[in-house]
C-alpha cells in the first residue's frame, strides 16, 4: 500500500490515420515525378519547336540566331535530365534503404529535386524566348537579356558552342539537300510541262500542205471583158 505504481515505458504508438515522414516524403516525390513527366512532355514539343525555328534562321542565313537557340535547347534538356536523375536518386533511396538510417539524406535529397524542378518550372518559356529573338536585332543583346530572364547567374556561355556548331553543320547539309532535290523536281516538272504546251500547240495548228501549191486555170481576157461590160451597164431611167 503507499506504493505508487509505475508507469509503462512502452513506446508510443502514432495515432491512426496519420501520415509518418517517411509516407509523406514518398508522397511528394511521387507528386514531383508526376510533374517532371508533364514538363517532360511539354520540354519535347518546346525541343521541336526549337528545332524548326533554328531550321529557318538557318535557312534565312541568320547562323548566330540559330546558334543561340540550338544553345537554349541544350540547356533545358541538360536541366531537365538533371532533375530526372535527382529524382529517381530520392526514389531509389526511399525504397531500398533503411528509412531511420537515411531519414535525413533523403529529405535533403528530395528537397534539392523539388527545388530544381521549381526552378525550371520558373524559367523563361520558349515563347519568350523566340519573341525575343524575333524584336531584337543584335545577337549579343539577344543573349544578355536571355541571360537576365533566366536570373541566378545562368547563361547561355555555359553550354558546348562547338556541339551545338555540330549540330547546326548537319542541319544546314539536310536543308541544302532537300533544297536540291526540291529545286530539281521543280526544274523536271517545268520541262515537262513546256513539252506538254509544245505538243499542244502543235495539235492546234493545222496542217500545211505536203505537195506543190495549186495553180488556179487562167480565165481568158476576153470573156473578163465582156463580164466587166456587163456590170458596167446601168439602167438609166427614162
Amino acid at each position: 500500500m503507499g506504493s505508487k505504481s509505475s508507469k509503462s515505458s512502452s513506446p508510443t504508438t502514432p495515432p491512426q490515420g496519420s501520415i509518418s515522414p517517411q509516407d509523406k516524403a514518398v508522397l511528394d516525390l511521387k507528386n514531383s515525378r508526376d510533374r517532371l513527366q508533364r514538363y517532360r512532355k511539354k520540354l519535347e514539343v518546346d525541343e521541336v519547336r526549337l528545332m524548326e525555328r533554328a531550321k529557318r534562321y538557318m535557312r534565312d542565313g541568320r547562323k548566330d540566331r540559330a546558334l543561340m537557340v540550338m544553345k537554349f535547347r541544350k540547356k533545358k534538356v541538360k536541366e531537365s535530365d538533371l532533375v530526372s536523375a535527382q529524382l529517381l536518386k530520392v526514389m531509389e533511396m526511399v525504397s531500398t534503404i533503411n528509412w531511420q538510417s537515411s531519414q535525413a539524406g533523403v529529405l535533403a535529397s528530395l528537397a534539392q529535386g523539388k527545388d530544381m524542378l521549381k526552378r525550371m518550372h520558373e524559367e523563361v518559356s520558349v515563347d519568350d524566348v523566340m519573341e525575343l529573338m524575333d524584336d531584337i536585332r543584335e545577337g549579343a543583346e539577344i543573349e544578355g537579356r536571355i541571360g537576365e530572364i533566366l536570373g541566378r547567374g545562368v547563361s547561355l556561355d555555359t553550354v558546348d558552342d562547338e556541339e551545338c556548331w555540330g549540330e547546326l553543320e548537319e542541319m544546314e547539309r539536310e536543308i541544302r539537300g532537300i533544297g536540291g532535290e526540291e529545286g530539281k523536281g521543280e526544274e523536271e516538272k517545268g520541262e515537262e510541262e513546256k513539252g506538254e504546251e509544245e505538243e499542244k500547240g502543235e495539235e492546234e495548228m493545222p496542217e500545211a500542205p505536203s505537195g506543190l501549191p495549186v495553180v488556179m486555170p487562167e480565165v481568158p481576157s476576153g470573156r473578163i471583158g465582156e463580164e466587166e461590160a456587163k456590170e458596167g451597164r446601168v439602167a438609166v431611167p427614162g
